[in-house]
């Protein structure tokens, strides 16, 4: 989420053009995504979207939706040994997505988050990295799923922007949450970093049983006295991201080829809206709810329309208007 001071009206969405900006009024930028049936939809107007900030309506003051460059963090749990053949062959696809003016960070987690790879535009670099194992990166067990989303957020915060943020987790999706991180502190991080969190889940053995299979959970955390709610539905649907899942599973939709899930999402990525809107008043480090949709005329013309956009925002400490 970025704020900036817009001196210009547009009216209508346009490709590869930037707002100019005078230092009078602060905006909030919001990024989403519309997707048909065919892929992502474009040339949608301004008077296509309906947003409100905090449940009141807002006017947008500009829109704008370019083939933008990416700056992409992979973050790969070692709890995925058994899978390193498809985890690779996972990030392999993403890779060949990327292209010059992009830049890649990789990280690995367990129950604590390593950089192998610091944000660069060295792709070539970044490809031979994956390819050689992660700097030989040792995979252990309890991955900590979320404490692993909020230090690439913290990482990205100390890092100067250049595309459209997005944290790539890899994970077989089962963890112990630090009783320190919540969803939600882990949203606000990823918010403040201007970063959405997306996942390829490959389910591994223990988040088949005690995820997907049909368990009595509460019970069985209740026996064992353990949180195994280390889950990131919730932080990537905030900030924007989509989770997809791997395999063959009894009770969440899985997708029957989750490489080219992940080659269409990378290409969608691109070719986000931009929507910009004064911010309201509010009290610095104030958490605002933000609701996007498309218009009634614009759902008529794409009833099949998926809307994914992040869902809101923190006012910066010591920002004023």
């Amino acid at each position: 989420m970025t704020w900036s001071p817009l001196a210009t009206f547009f009216a209508a969405c346009v490709l590869a053009q930037e707002p100019n900006f005078s230092t009078r009024v602060s905006m909030v930028e919001i990024d989403a995504q519309v997707i048909g049936k065919n892929g992502t939809i474009d040339g949608l107007q301004q008077g296509d979207f309906v947003v409100k900030d905090n449940g009141q309506p807002v006017t947008l003051r500009y829109c704008s939706q370019d083939d933008t460059s990416l700056d992409i963090l992979f973050e790969l749990s070692r709890f995925m040994a058994p899978q390193i053949t498809r985890l690779r062959s996972a990030t392999e696809t993403a890779m060949s997505e990327l292209r010059e003016k992009d830049r890649v960070a990789v990280m690995s987690f367990n129950r604590t988050s390593r950089m192998e790879l610091p944000l660069s535009g060295d792709l070539k670099t970044a490809k031979t990295q994956i390819r050689s194992g992660l700097l030989n990166a040792v995979f252990e067990k309890d991955p900590a799923i979320l404490g692993a989303a909020d230090a690439s957020a913290k990482y990205l915060l100390t890092q100067a922007e250049g595309g459209h943020r997005f944290v790539l987790m890899f994970t077989g999706d089962v963890g112990l949450r630090p009783v320190d991180v919540d969803s939600m502190a882990v949203t606000k991080d990823l918010w403040d970093a201007n970063a959405a969190l997306s996942a390829i889940v490959i389910p591994n053995a223990s988040a088949r049983f005690l995820r997907f299979d049909s368990l009595d959970i509460v019970s069985l955390k209740r026996f064992l006295g353990l949180n195994f709610d280390d889950f990131i539905e919730d932080v990537a649907a905030n900030t924007g991201g989509e989770v997809v899942f791997s395999g063959n599973l009894p009770r969440i939709a899985a997708a029957s080829n989750p490489n080219a899930a992940l080659w269409q999402g990378i290409r969608r990525m691109r070719r986000r809206y931009r929507l910009y809107y004064d911010r309201p008043l509010g009290r610095p480090g104030q958490h605002r709810r933000v609701g996007i949709e498309l218009s009634p005329r614009a759902r008529a013309l794409y009833p099949e329309a998926r809307l994914i956009a992040r869902k809101g925002y923190v006012i910066p400490k010591g920002d004023s208007q």
